[in-house]
């Protein structure tokens, strides 16, 4: 209820500084999340939330979920972080190629917004260089850090600045399944392998087959595509729980 009035008087106000023949293609939309504009060429979603302090006190009758705007309000210090700190052009061409690799190809779905922004930012400042990598190397650098199995279970990851302190501050990928895991990591070494064969491919410049589909010709090459080792059910192959998981990077370390 609360936001739905709120939504009504931004609309009210945005028409009234829209031309006469845009008003009637303003619309507005509540949503879990918040609330979302359109005018029929872009849209805006706006994320509501409040204090920390205010958390407990919402009525979920009128007001959003308590976990959402707990979300929204991590959102606004992600959004922060990344004005302040993301600031070289490296980082942000970066922060483009991944999302656009992520939506080409579907093992790299359980990279978010925010592992993408912590990646390509570690990628271009942290480095044995004393300056920051340029988006050729920092791409491939990403590709080569998430194969050697950066996000894996049992891996430490990369540090969230903005994580609970209850919990390991520097692992940030805790929040993908193991079977996302792992798909994130043999997803990216078939990419680092195609990227040495068909560079243009995998930015998306060329067309070409679906490496993922099975044996293919890649650029002249026979290709073929990683295989998962971690399987969310007993249907895909064998299943392995935590103690498993455990135990067998135990086995590797040891």
């Amino acid at each position: 209820e609360a936001i739905e009035q709120l939504g009504n008087r931004l609309k009210q106000d945005l028409q009234n500084e829209c031309p006469s023949n845009e008003e009637a293609l303003l619309s507005i939309q509540t949503t879990d999340y918040g609330l979302s504009f359109e005018n029929g060429t872009m849209a805006v979603h706006l994320l509501l939330t409040t204090l920390p302090a205010n958390w407990h006190s919402l009525d979920p009758t009128i007001h959003l979920d308590r976990a959402m705007c707990k979300r929204n309000f991590n959102a606004t210090k992600h959004a922060k972080w990344v004005d302040e700190v993301c600031i070289h052009p490296s980082n942000k061409v970066l922060v483009r190629l991944l999302k656009d690799l992520r939506q080409r190809f579907h093992g790299l779905e359980p990279l978010n917004p925010w592992l993408i922004n912590l990646l390509a930012h570690h990628c271009v400042i942290n480095n044995n260089s004393s300056e920051q990598l340029p988006p050729s190397y920092a791409f491939k650098r990403a590709l080569q850090l998430l194969s050697s199995g950066l996000f894996l279970p049992g891996s430490n990851g990369l540090y969230d600045p903005f994580s609970d302190t209850n919990m390991n501050p520097s692992r940030s990928h805790t929040i993908m399944t193991p079977e996302e895991q792992d798909r994130l990591c043999y997803t990216s070494q078939t990419l680092l392998r195609a990227l040495a064969i068909h560079p243009k491919y995998v930015l998306g410049i060329e067309n070409g087959p679906d490496i993922f589909a099975g044996p293919c010709q890649l650029n002249g090459v026979l290709f073929m595509p990683n295989q998962p080792v971690i399987f969310d059910n007993e249907s895909n192959g064998h299943a392995i729980n935590d103690g498993q998981q455990q135990s067998m990077f135990v086995e590797v370390n040891g």
